[in-house]
């Protein structure tokens, strides 16, 4: 009887320790997956965690922002990508501006080549990573040229 007892304590004790395992282990976070972060001279602007539902942020820039500098770190799973580029988009996803950068570069555009684009109120104009591992291209953000004397993040 004690042996059957004992079995039994132990068969529960181990579906216990099964659920629990698995409930505890469903749980995950935003682990590895593509990061991106996009500064404004040396201010995070934009940082994110490449997922399909997020939403594309937007970035503010004026004419005082002349001489100021776009930095953009992508990150494929801790990687730096192969054959990296940053591209503006305008009117139906036309490319208005495209920069090449070399696997081993820091990516970063001057703001003065930014407001120098043609722009208008009707134009969105969106930056675009593309690499070897994304060629569709990833939208990082939509840059918006106002008049107000500060970069910010909408």
């Amino acid at each position: 009887m004690d042996t059957q007892r004992f079995s039994r304590l132990s068969v529960i004790r181990s579906l216990v320790v099964l659920v629990l395992s698995t409930a505890l282990f469903s749980f995950t976070g935003e682990g590895g997956g593509d990061t991106y972060a996009i500064y404004l001279n040396d201010k995070v602007v934009v940082k994110e965690h490449v997922m399909a539902s997020a939403a594309v942020k937007n970035i503010a820039l004026a004419d005082s922002n002349v001489g100021d500098v776009l930095r953009i770190h992508y990150s494929h799973c801790g990687k730096t990508g192969i054959g990296r580029s940053m591209a503006i988009h305008g009117k139906n996803n036309q490319v208005v501006k495209k920069w090449r950068f070399d696997d081993n570069a820091q990516m970063q555009i001057d703001v003065t080549e930014l407001l120098a684009l043609p722009n208008s109120p009707d134009m969105n104009l969106k930056l675009v990573y593309t690499c070897k591992e994304i060629p569709e291209g990833k939208m990082l953000a939509t840059v918006m040229i106002s008049d107000q004397n500060r970069a910010a993040l909408n």
